[in-house]
C-alpha cells in the first residue's frame, strides 16, 4: 500500500514521483550507512530487512556511493547523474560533511535535480540553526534542533 500513493515531499529531486515506501527506504538506507560513512563501523553494513525488494536490488550501488564518501574523495562529476545526486548528497550530510556537501551540490549541472537538492538541504542545515527557511508554526511537533554547529560556520548551499 506505501508503493501506492505518490507524494511530493520537497526532497530526493523528486517531482512528486515518490511514494512513502521510496521515503522509508532512503531514510532506512542512510540509517544503516550512516556509521560506515563516518569511519564508526569499519564493515560495511547488510542491507536493513525492512528494505523494498526495489531497494534491496539498488543496496550495492548505494554501498559503493557510501565507500566514495567514507574515503572524502567524492568526483564533482558524479552530480550530473540525478540519482548519484542523490545518494551521494544524502551520505555527505550523514557523514557530517556539510563543506563537501556544499561543493558536491554546486558541482551539479543547472536543473531540477540541482534546485531541489540545494533547497532540501539548505532547509535542512537551516533546523540546525535558526530555522529561518521555515514559518515558525511550520513544524509544530518537530523537535527543535537548534543544538548543532553555531550558524556562522556552516557553508551555503
Amino acid at each position: 500500500m506505501l508503493a501506492s500513493v505518490t507524494i511530493q515531499t520537497g526532497r530526493y529531486a523528486s517531482s512528486g514521483h515518490m511514494t512513502p515506501r521510496d521515503v522509508i527506504d532512503h531514510l532506512l538506507v542512510v540509517e544503516a550507512l550512516t556509521p560506515y560513512v563516518r569511519g564508526e563501523s569499519q564493515t560495511q553494513p547488510e542491507p536493513p530487512a525492512e528494505l523494498s525488494e526495489a531497494m534491496k536490488g539498488k543496496y550495492t550501488e548505494w554501498l559503493a556511493m557510501a565507500q566514495i564518501v567514507r574515503n572524502g574523495t567524492v568526483p564533482a562529476g558524479l552530480a550530473n547523474d540525478p540519482a548519484l545526486l542523490i545518494m551521494l548528497s544524502e551520505l555527505l550530510f550523514a557523514k557530517g560533511d556539510l563543506k563537501g556537501l556544499a561543493a558536491f551540490v554546486d558541482a551539479a549541472p543547472a536543473g531540477e535535480a540541482s534546485v531541489f537538492t540545494a533547497t532540501d538541504f539548505a532547509a535542512r542545515i537551516d533546523r540546525h540553526c535558526a530555522s529561518y527557511l521555515s514559518h515558525p508554526a511550520e513544524a509544530v511537533l518537530l523537535v527543535s534542533l537548534r543544538c548543532g554547529p553555531p550558524c556562522g560556520d556552516l557553508p551555503r548551499l
